[in-house]
């Protein structure tokens, strides 16, 4: 993982795990990395011939007891 250009960490992403990470600001960081459901694909080859295969980004603020989700993308699986 990269931000802004600096290079913060590598790991192999476990489908509902979060990672903690430490950017430079000190913020407590966590994401997760999961697959995206059949019915995702299914959506998506209405209006297209092909679909990318994608994963669900989601970011968490660890500061908490308790992780809060603040939100989450779509991205291409080779990005792990």
């Amino acid at each position: 993982m990269d931000m802004q250009g600096d290079y913060m960490e590598s790991w192999k992403a476990e489908p509902g795990i979060v990672k903690a990470l430490s950017p430079p600001n000190g913020f407590a960081l966590g994401v997760r990395i999961d697959p995206v459901s059949d019915e995702v694909y299914r959506m998506r080859l209405k209006t297209a011939d092909a679909v990318v295969e994608r994963v669900e980004v989601v970011w968490f603020d660890l500061g908490d007891e308790e992780p809060q989700r603040l939100r989450s993308i779509w991205g291409g699986s080779n990005s792990l």
